[in-house]
């Protein structure tokens, strides 16, 4: 037989992973094979054919064809598309796909047989499933909306019993956002089911990581439940994506490969040919946009909260004129409802987005507010832990109440609440009451279960926390939600400030009345705020009207497209010189316009000087064409960090 020259793609953080071996056996574009590289065993997949015969003296050869093993056509396509998008290195997200995989060669799990027990549909739920049902053979981009506690996610277990009767051997992906909900559908799963579920996430062990890659590449693994890693599964014979809370800004990966998980799935859904359903109760813009303009395909909404739960109520508590104590935070008219609550045995929730004790540890005497070594941004008390600590590098120090700037002991001063601030007080005011603080932290994967475990065993009166408990989790006993500080998120340095924070007050107001009763407080300084004032309307078409328009007007996504560039150093003076070479280089172009370079906002981070280049296009221009001229020809010095974020959703 003769010998064949090929091309392996192999895992690897630097620029350059595909490589030409020589292969004796007839192999096809997507086998995996074992290969030597630089002394070291190495798992690979066959990238193209070379057609060039080359010296076969001065390659390697492939070692190994491991033949029961191998990537679709699509598949590929979808990681070439991804690496194009994202501007990534090849050998960066393959490590993500094969990483730590070791291949089992035999093994005795069957193809997945689902006994399933679904409950039956209401009339507008059964309205949803029927239009979502037409045409799932194909691609088709669809979202499902609907009032928080409407049932979105019955509908959609409906359309996977339908696609996994359909076809023995179909697979489904289910994308959360969190651990944490992960968990709170693993149950639910199988009463609907009837068997585990498979579960992809950070914390699951590399043994049954290990263990489900090799169940969905063979076909085994049927319905599988993840956070946006899962996408990098090797998917036999995938028919259909759920993607459940579309909106989260967890689905953006933000460190290493920058990539929107949303994007990519619907990329992926798309080289398949198979249908993608978003699901929310607060679709993104983009999403809404885009069913606009028709580049989606359809939208089914749920109107009603499912068994005719009506959605909370919500009143505004003007905060100037409460005329609270200033060391306090609750409202009278918020204590009146959690003590009303409390009395009929049911759970309140006090929602406020800040960590810790207090957000800032000021000085009295000389102003000084405590900051990071190596941020430029202030540490947060922790007063259980009576550590300072940064939420961006970690760096933390004792509590001393000693002014770092002019040394005076017993000057500082805690300024705003944190949870931990919130959970004091209410000690005060309900000393019986039985308190959880919930943050992300304390929802990793075995603490999750835990957390979860207590409130919906009622073994918690009061659960105070961040924006983790507005992540679609459902509590059955939950009657009330006082939001503590509405106007933390009012005021941003981004274009999706006004968008986040609608969405993310919508959702934890959301969490109230499932079951019983609900009734939502909110506690603000701007009540006539246009967000505010749509919550309590239960407006979310006029918000998000107004919020088009304002877009449109100065030209900003969707209706442009940013890139964001970020180059840092720990040596500023490099850093400086550096960024000045790159903005003699910029390459003219038309609908391209360069904002910057500017120091970030947070200019000094994790001891690293940063600089931002701001590229704004028009939305049909590939940008990464543009970017990759500009850049192509200028050497970056190995002590300069150069990160491209396309789509960016964080400009800190």
């Amino acid at each position: 037989m003769t010998n064949r020259v090929v091309q392996v793609a192999l895992p690897l953080s630097q620029n350059k992973a595909v490589f030409d071996y020589h292969c004796e056996k007839d192999v096809n574009v997507g086998d995996f094979v074992k290969v030597s590289f630089r002394g070291k065993e190495c798992i690979g997949i066959i990238w193209s054919k070379n057609p060039t015969l080359l010296d076969q003296t001065k390659i390697k050869r492939v070692s190994e064809v491991i033949s029961t093993y191998s990537l679709k056509a699509e598949q590929i396509t979808f990681i070439q598309f991804f690496v194009y998008y994202n501007m990534s290195r090849l050998g960066a997200v393959l490590k993500m796909l094969i990483s730590n995989i070791n291949f089992l060669k035999d093994d005795d799990k069957s193809i997945e047989n689902y006994k399933f027990n679904l409950p039956e549909l209401n009339q507008i739920q059964q309205n949803a499933f029927n239009n979502l049902a037409q045409h799932l053979d194909q691609y088709q981009v669809s979202l499902l909306d609907g009032v928080t506690g409407s049932g979105k996610t019955e509908v959609y277990c409906h359309i996977i019993q339908k696609i996994l009767t359909k076809d023995s051997t179909s697979q489904v992906l289910v994308l959360m956002p969190e651990i944490m909900l992960t968990n709170q559908f693993l149950s639910r799963f199988k009463q609907r089911f009837g068997i585990e579920p498979n579960v992809w996430h950070s914390s699951v062990s590399k043994k049954n990581k290990n263990n489900l890659w090799n169940f969905v590449i063979k076909g085994k693994a049927r319905l599988i439940i993840g956070t946006r890693s899962s996408l990098f599964l090797p998917f036999k014979n995938l028919k259909l994506i759920i993607l459940d809370e579309e909106h989260d800004l967890s689905y953006k990966q933000e460190e290493g490969i920058i990539y929107h998980a949303r994007d990519m799935a619907i990329a992926l859904s798309y080289y398949n040919k198979n249908p993608i359903i978003l699901c929310s109760a607060t679709p993104s813009i983009e999403t809404l946009y885009n069913l606009q303009i028709k580049k989606y395909h359809k939208k089914c909404s749920l109107t009603k909260r499912y068994a005719d739960n009506v959605m909370p109520h919500i009143s505004i508590v003007d905060m100037s004129k409460a005329k609270l104590n200033p060391s306090k935070w609750i409202s009278n008219k918020l204590q009146e409802k959690v003590s009303y609550v409390l009395k009929q045995k049911q759970q309140a929730m006090l929602f406020l987005n800040r960590k810790g004790y207090a957000p800032i540890i000021l000085c009295k005497f000389c102003g000084y507010k405590e900051q990071c070594n190596n941020c430029q941004s202030f540490l947060v008390t922790y007063k259980t832990k009576n550590k300072l600590i940064c939420h961006h590098c970690g760096y933390q120090k004792d509590i001393d109440n000693t002014c770092t700037n002019c040394l005076q002991s017993g000057s500082q001063i805690n300024c705003g609440p944190g949870v931990e601030r919130i959970a004091e007080e209410v000690a005060k005011l309900w000393p019986n009451a039985r308190t959880l603080i919930v943050t992300r932290e304390s929802t990793q994967q075995k603490q999750a279960i835990d957390v979860l475990r207590k409130i919906l065993n009622r073994e918690v009166d009061i659960i105070i926390g961040t924006q983790i408990l507005s992540k679609g989790l459902h509590f059955p006993s939950l009657s009330l939600v006082g939001v503590v500080d509405a106007d933390i998120g009012l005021i941003g340095v981004d274009l999706r400030a006004m968008e986040r924070t609608y969405q993310l007050l919508q959702q934890v107001s959301g969490r109230a009345g499932r079951e019983v009763k609900g009734e939502t407080v909110i506690q603000t300084y701007y009540p006539n705020n246009k967000i505010l004032q749509s919550l309590k309307a239960n407006n979310l078409e006029e918000f998000y009207r107004s919020e088009i328009e304002i877009r449109n007007l100065v030209k900003m996504p969707p209706f442009a497209k940013l890139t964001s560039i970020i180059i840092s150093s720990k040596d500023q003076a490099k850093l400086d010189t550096t960024v000045q070479n790159i903005a003699k280089h910029i390459p003219n172009a038309k609908n391209v316009k360069i904002l910057g370079p500017a120091p970030s906002p947070i200019a000094l981070l994790r001891g690293r000087y940063r600089y931002r280049f701001l590229v704004k296009s028009n939305p049909n221009i590939k940008v990464q064409s543009f970017i990759e001229k500009w850049l192509s020809n200028i050497k970056i010095p190995s002590n300069i960090r150069l990160k491209i974020d396309v789509d960016p959703y964080n400009f800190l």
